[in-house]
């Protein structure tokens, strides 16, 4: 990962460059008689994008939530390994594995690697059952206050009877 490099620059007016000769108290005294405040700009290069701000809103390229693996369409048999990136305020996601009339047969807390408020990977292994081959989903959501469910992210995947 490239970190942006920082480059200050002072500007200083001609009159304060030569009072440094004159030593550090000679300097303060014009600065204050002439009114000037040395001034400083910061600018990062090379650019650079951040996923995540410090109150764990997204990129505007990635959602809060992004399922990597299973992939939509994916044949999956149980235990499931559930993983992706996300960001969330506690730090962690719920992953739940419903069958196709929309049930819950697994689900589980899954911990983001880097905590709260910034992107990280997440993982879990839920095993299921399920007696015939089924459409199914694969959903990781953050809970919100009240319970309620936030950021939500769907894979629809085929669930296979275990052997």
């Amino acid at each position: 990962m490239r970190r942006p490099i920082l480059v200050l620059a002072l500007t200083l007016t001609p009159l304060v460059a030569t009072a440094c000769t004159g030593g550090i108290e000679e300097t303060a005294d014009v600065l204050r008689s002439a009114g000037a405040t040395p001034s400083v700009s910061v600018s990062a290069s090379p650019s650079s994008s951040i996923s995540a701000s410090p109150s764990g809103s997204p990129s505007p390229t990635e959602a809060p939530i992004v399922v990597r693996t299973p992939r939509q369409g994916d044949d999956v048999l149980s235990p499931v390994i559930v993983s992706g990136r996300a960001v969330s305020a506690s730090g962690t996601v719920l992953v739940e594995v419903l069958d196709a009339q929309g049930m819950e047969i697994a689900a589980m807390n899954a911990q983001i690697d880097c905590g709260a408020f910034c992107r990280g990977a997440f993982s879990a292994r839920l095993a299921f059952f399920v007696p015939e081959r089924q459409s199914g989903t694969i959903q990781v959501f953050e809970v919100g206050p009240g319970g309620s469910t936030e950021h939500l992210a769907e894979v629809e995947v085929s669930l296979v009877p275990g052997v």
